[in-house]
């Protein structure tokens, strides 16, 4: 609806929680790195390409925990697919 509309990281990042807010593996990922930096005494400011980085490895120990649990079907957290034909499975 606006062309030129950009949003700031902080913004982004509070829309990527919402929509990853049905998710408990993702949910938690940046209150980790919140608790981490501030325990660490940094800044608990986190970029949107940081944020994005730590859910894509979060969504990959999900996925590779799936697949050793679930032998007759992938699922996929990072991809959002779903495939449950053996021959198709890697």
């Amino acid at each position: 609806m606006c062309p030129n509309f950009c949003l700031n990281d902080e913004q982004a990042i509070r829309m990527l929680q919402s929509m990853v807010g049905g998710t408990p593996n993702l949910v938690q990922v940046l209150n980790l790195c919140h608790q981490t930096k501030k325990a660490a005494g940094q800044s608990i400011k986190i970029s949107l390409n940081e944020h994005v980085a730590l859910l894509a490895q979060q969504a990959q120990v999900h996925d590779n925990v799936k697949t050793h649990i679930c032998c007759d079907c992938r699922r996929s957290a990072a991809a959002h697919d779903l495939t449950t034909d053996r021959k198709t499975r890697m």
